[in-house]
């Protein structure tokens, strides 16, 4: 009944609209950084260029280490949707020069970022 209660008055009174105490927003500016700070990709872009050349590449593993280092918090998933916007708005083709696709690496499949390459490689 309570469950229900809750309901109905979330849907009728609050109207649908959800609050977030200011503890859970401040613990997760905390955590994982202010909106306002630089973002994700141009923090990315420090560490990583863009070459549009397919014999670039880098792994999901390091992208998942990058993360982890410097993004807590922030999911591969996420990463990847924001990514790929961030070249549509460079006009990058996001299927032939700059994409995420398997390769066979000493044998095993993984799944790699073509087109891309850590600042410290050579070309």
């Amino acid at each position: 009944m309570l469950i229900i209660q809750r309901y109905i008055k979330f849907n009728q009174v609050e109207k649908r609209i959800e609050t977030i105490p200011k503890e859970i927003k401040n613990d997760k500016e905390d955590w994982i950084g202010d909106d306002k700070e630089i973002g994700l990709i141009p923090t990315f872009l420090q560490s990583y260029e863009i070459t549009k050349h397919s014999k670039n590449y880098i792994t999901n593993s390091e992208v998942e280490q990058w993360l982890n280092e410097s993004n807590p918090g922030t999911s591969m998933k996420k990463f990847a949707i924001e990514f790929k916007k961030y070249l549509v708005l460079l006009d990058i083709d996001t299927e032939k020069e700059v994409y995420n696709s398997v390769k066979k690496i000493n044998g095993k499949a993984q799944r790699v970022w073509f087109g891309l390459l850590r600042r410290d490689d050579e070309l």
